[in-house]
Order: C-alpha cells, then sequence, then structure tokens
C-alpha cells in the first residue's frame, strides 16, 4: 500500500518531520502560553527579579515572561 504524502511538504509520511510536545521548550517556573512566543524553540529563561515594562505591568522586560512566572 503506498504511503500518504504530505499537502504541504510533499514528503511521504515516513520521511515526515519529527514530533515533540511544546512542553519540551518550556523553561523551568514558565507559565506563560508557549505559542505566544515567536520561536517556541529559543524561549529565554525566567529572570531572577520581575521588573515590568512601563506599558505592560504584566510582563518582564528582562526576560519577556509574565508576572506569575517569577514566582517561586
Amino acid at each position: 500500500m503506498p504511503e500518504d504524502i504530505c499537502i504541504e511538504c510533499g514528503k511521504p509520511e515516513s520521511e515526515h518531520h519529527r514530533f515533540v510536545s511544546s512542553e519540551a521548550f518550556r523553561p523551568e517556573g514558565c507559565v506563560c502560553d508557549l505559542f505566544a512566543w515567536v520561536d517556541i524553540k529559543n524561549i529565554p529563561p525566567v529572570c531572577n527579579s520581575f521588573d515590568p515594562f512601563e506599558d505592560e505591568a504584566y510582563q518582564c522586560k528582562h526576560c519577556e515572561h509574565l508576572k506569575e512566572c517569577h514566582k517561586k
């Protein structure tokens, strides 16, 4: 039986991309929506102290994580 072909990249199913849980990219202490990050594979670690942006009091200006991520 022939393999299914991906309509996005044209590769057969056996040669298609590998998948992991999005949780594999979550830094320790992070409670953010992972898909709010532009590059989920390069989320910075949560910094040691929360210092808010002036216009966004819920987000840290150093690491860009939410205030809730800094609660340890």
